[in-house]
């Protein structure tokens, strides 16, 4: 099993102060334009297996790469960010939100589907739809995170364990490739419990929007290939504010 671990594209929230941010921002300009260049470089990968966060700004990144390799897509409901989907930045002022209902992800994921089929049956005849969505139990229409309460650090370790469990059982006895896109904190709570015992992952520093980092199951354990890589961004498109 190969695994690449792929941070969203710039959202609105990391180009904004925290008292500015909201619950579940969109894509910046630069973000959608990293998030192209992110597709571009992945068409060489053949992924077998695509899995997504249910964030907006996971699911626009991750529709930017199906427009360029359309292929099925996983929506899981346990690899979102750390603290999960809230409104406020601090303290009292911090509240659950619902984050996206089903209809709304699967919309997110495939609007551009039509055009997309189209595109596909002049050039290859194949009717079929290119894009097949397939989200957890656990994500409803009534939003994937229910306003229930921020999540704890502890919490998102045991989160962070459970998703590492979860891989290893579905694929780690197949040659596969799958990637995972998520989000920076989550991201680093990942790296821990794949190589945290080589690598001191508190001091890697920001991971940045739209990089890449590869891990490999080889010989019964992980084995890292690359940390954070961005050598698929020209330099004006490098960001790194995290949260």
């Amino acid at each position: 099993m190969r695994l690449y671990l792929i941070r969203h594209a710039e959202s609105e929230n990391n180009a904004k102060p925290p008292y500015e941010r909201v619950c579940d921002p969109s894509l910046t300009p630069v973000g959608r334009l990293q998030a192209e260049h992110l597709a571009q470089w992945m068409k060489s990968l053949h992924l077998d297996t695509l899995i997504t966060s249910p964030f907006l700004r996971t699911l626009q990144t991750t529709r930017s790469v199906l427009q360029t390799r359309p292929q099925p897509v996983h929506v899981w409901h346990d690899v979102f960010e750390q603290g999960g989907c809230y409104h406020g930045h601090e303290g009292a002022t911090i509240t659950g939100a619902a984050g996206l209902g089903r209809t709304h992800i699967r919309r997110e994921l495939v609007m551009d589907s039509i055009q997309q089929r189209a595109e596909t049956l002049s050039r290859t005849g194949d009717h079929s739809n290119p894009i097949a969505v397939t989200m957890d139990d656990e994500i409803d229409e009534s939003g994937w995170w229910g306003g229930r309460p921020m999540e704890t650090e502890p919490q998102v370790r045991d989160r962070a364990a459970g998703v590492l469990r979860r891989l290893e059982s579905t694929f780690v006895d197949q040659d596969v490739d799958v990637g995972l896109i998520i989000h920076a904190n989550f991201l680093r709570c990942l790296l821990r419990e794949l190589v945290g015992v080589v690598v001191n992952v508190d001091r890697l520093g920001p991971i940045l929007n739209g990089s890449v980092s590869f891990v490999e199951w080889r010989e019964s354990s992980w084995r890292l290939g690359w940390l954070n890589s961005v050598t698929h961004l020209p330099a004006r498109l490098i960001t790194g504010r995290e949260h």
